[in-house]
């Protein structure tokens, strides 16, 4: 691969001595591609070295930043050292060609992120439109969050994409275009932002070669709120996500815990399920309990009973003419303390043998341990894993197969998972303990695979997060996630095509699917329609899982078909 990197970078350098203007693509007259191994370990290894020079020659520092070294050193409580006291986590950044520290914005870093505003500033409870460009947006910095609990940098101004991409054409180039894959985080529809770093969209733009894009999108009231008899109709936050655009054949949409169920929900609505070619869910809440906010979606006068309470604390439901009037002026985070997650609409979703045929693939799954986000204890874990999580995630793969609703259907459970950084559903149950040999903790011991612990490995930023690799084998098995997920936005199937993987260098992956055996689709693999994901060795096609429980919760796999 280095012979490549210095092919690129040479031919490059033969026409960029006479450039004098700000460098681009169109200046050069030439594409540009990102050049890179990119095998996740990032400043730890030597092949993560790649150069593209696209002005007048200069030193290779001159072109080039690189990650932050993000070391987590707690380990050192466990070991036997009688002062050592935890200090925290340690960083060290490199060199690189700017004077400022922009770390913890870990989307500036990789220097091939754009952040683009892609809705006008959204009038209140009515549905964004879209806006061409009007100038060049700055990358140095991210926006806004959308208004949200406990923001300090939040605004209603605030739809805006960030998009990453291996592949800059130039104005004469006619190249085939590349997959899109479009995140739709979670945090229950009420906090959290695009620009979260650990989706940072660099491992799965380079490895896949895929364009990646994450989103804001309106959030709590400010992005759900229906009232009868009134304009207000609701899913705001849901069209935000609608209105990307872009080429149906080329966009695969993914999301996680309610990211994922706002998949489930663009599928189910007649204005956007013709505009994706692909869907992937992790973690989707469905079933009782909290869940059941996430799957019994309410009818506008439903959503009108639970939002009396905020309407009546703003003041706006006695005395005032013009209801949205009024709601439209009161200050936005007055809005925010009411965590409503209801999606306003009916018969959700349509997995019946009447439901309009979608000729796409889907690809869903959970966390072995979804359930410990609000029960610590194993037998409580379990049971509630079934009855918010695995039962009606099991149902809708199995119904929609059974009835023919998708072109193909794909199911997984998440065996091996790195808790994300500064949040931890059941602290410290969801960290792999530490032994002698494992001072970050052996993940081959066991704990609780917790809500959202998959995100480092989907992403491939375990160590741009400063999470240290546990063993030898955290970082293969994120690249082999991140070429799996990549793999099924481009293919439709979840398994990377080997003369990729080969062409690319990418031999962990190889070995991975080599070792793992075929993944067959739901309904095709007999009695066993579930990969489980885990190291090599460890991965294999399973039943589904805790049928017992299901039948007893009466969440069978029959439910969606009203068999229970």
């Amino acid at each position: 691969m280095a012979t490549i990197v210095g092919l690129a970078a040479l031919s490059l350098s033969r026409f960029s001595s006479t450039v004098a203007s700000a460098a681009s693509p169109q200046s050069i007259g030439s594409d540009l591609s990102i050049v890179t191994h990119n095998d996740l370990y990032g400043n730890a290894t030597a092949r993560t070295v790649a150069a593209v020079v696209i002005s007048r020659p200069n030193r290779f520092a001159a072109a080039t930043s690189r990650y932050g070294d993000h070391q987590d050193l707690d380990f050192l409580r466990y070991l036997d050292y009688g002062k050592s006291t935890d200090k925290g986590t340690y960083k060290a950044v490199p060199c690189s060609n700017t004077a400022n520290d922009y770390s913890r914005q870990v989307s500036i870093i990789t220097k091939n992120a754009t952040i683009t505003r892609y809705a006008s500033i959204p009038a209140r409870f009515k549905q964004s439109t879209y806006i061409p460009p009007q100038s060049i947006t700055t990358a140095l910095e991210n926006s806004p969050t959308c208004i949200q609990p406990g923001c300090t940098a939040c605004s209603e101004n605030c739809l805006t994409l960030n998009i990453w991409t291996p592949y800059l054409p130039n104005a004469k180039t006619s190249s085939k275009k590349k997959l899109v894959m479009v995140w739709i985080h979670g945090s229950g529809f009420a906090i959290g932002t695009g620009s979260d770093p650990t989706f940072d969209g660099s491992a799965l733009a380079s490895r896949g070669d895929v364009v990646l894009v994450t989103r804001n999108y309106r959030l709590g009231t400010l992005g759900v709120l229906a009232l009868e008899n009134t304009l207000l109709t609701g899913n705001y936050g849901l069209q935000d996500q609608n209105d990307f655009g872009g080429d149906r054949a080329k966009i695969t949409i993914f999301g996680q815990s309610a990211g994922a169920a706002s998949v489930r929900a663009l599928l189910a609505s007649p204005l956007s399920r013709d505009k994706v070619s692909g869907a992937l869910m992790m973690s989707t809440p469905q079933g009782m309990g909290y869940a059941g906010f996430f799957s019994e979606y309410n009818t506008i006068p439903e959503a009108t009973a639970l939002n009396k309470t905020i309407v009546n604390e703003t003041g706006c439901a006695s005395g005032n003419a013009d209801l949205l009037t009024c709601l439209r002026a009161v200050d936005p985070l007055s809005l925010v303390p009411r965590r409503r997650r209801h999606i306003s609409t009916n018969n959700l979703p349509p997995l019946s043998a009447s439901a309009p045929k979608l000729p796409i693939p889907i690809l869903a799954g959970i966390m072995h341990d979804n359930g410990s986000l609000s029960h610590p204890t194993r037998p409580q874990t379990t049971a509630a894993t079934d009855a918010m999580f695995r039962c009606l995630a099991q149902s809708t793969t199995h119904t929609a197969v059974k009835n023919g609703v998708f072109e193909k259907a794909y199911a997984y459970g998440f065996d091996r998972v790195y808790r994300i950084p500064e949040w931890s559903p059941n602290p410290p149950a969801c960290e792999a303990p530490p032994t002698p040999g494992f001072p970050y903790g052996n993940p081959n011991e066991p704990y609780f695979k917790c809500h959202s612990g998959e995100s480092l490995s989907v992403f491939g930023t375990t160590v741009l997060r400063g999470r240290t690799p546990r063993d030898d084998d955290d970082i293969p098995f994120s690249q082999y996630v991140v070429d799996t997920w990549s793999a099924f936005a481009r293919t439709g199937v979840p398994v990377p095509d080997s003369e990729f993987m080969d062409a690319r260098g990418f031999t962990n992956s190889s070995a991975f699917v080599k070792a793992a055996g075929a993944w067959k689709e739901v309904g095709k693999g007999g009695e066993k329609p579930i990969r489980v994901l885990a190291v090599a060795g460890k991965a294999r096609m399973e039943e589904w899982r805790e049928v017992e429980e299901r039948d007893v919760l009466g969440l069978g796999l029959g439910y969606y078909d009203g068999a229970g």
